[in-house]
């Protein structure tokens, strides 16, 4: 079967079992090959529905605790140190003095009360934001069709 020798942009046609489009209408048109659209397999999908509930989880906690793993833990221990310092200083507790300068805090006390508070906050809500996680990528794991995954992502309820 031969191509139509006029048509409009956007008009398409079959040649065999290749669908064209035109691109450029008129006479002689221009056709292009229009792609087959195949369905994500039900594994491909699992797997990007994990990243996200991955991700998302990440994200929550970045929001708790803005700095490394690392950083908060130092941070931490000056916290704790400072709170019980009648005289801390710059040189003693760099991280809380950094706090002093850049988060708006007027002393040790305010930085390190900033940092307890978050490691507060941050241990009480982490571990339900990771049962969360787990639930979802079990429920994941399990689900059979790629409408199943849908459904467990649209239901997550994660942390406030």
């Amino acid at each position: 079967m031969p191509l139509p020798s006029t048509a409009e942009q956007g008009d398409r046609t079959k040649l065999g079992n290749i669908e064209l489009v035109c691109t450029i209408g008129g006479s002689p048109p221009s056709w292009a090959i229009v792609p087959k659209q195949t369905e994500p397999s039900l594994d491909h999908v699992k797997a990007h529905a994990i990243r996200r509930v991955a991700e998302h989880a990440d994200s929550l906690h970045s929001a708790l605790i803005p700095d490394s793993a690392m950083v908060h833990a130092r941070k931490l221990r000056e916290a704790i140190e400072a709170i019980d310092n009648p005289a801390p200083t710059a040189e003693q507790y760099p991280l809380l003095s950094g706090m002093i300068a850049t988060a708006s805090k007027e002393t040790f006390d305010d930085a390190a009360a900033l940092v307890i508070n978050r490691e507060t906050v941050w241990s009480q809500t982490v571990p339900a934001i990771e049962r969360v996680k787990a639930e979802a990528i079990s429920a994941i794991n399990v689900a059979d069709t790629v409408e199943s995954v849908s459904a467990v992502i649209a239901n997550i309820k994660w942390p406030q």
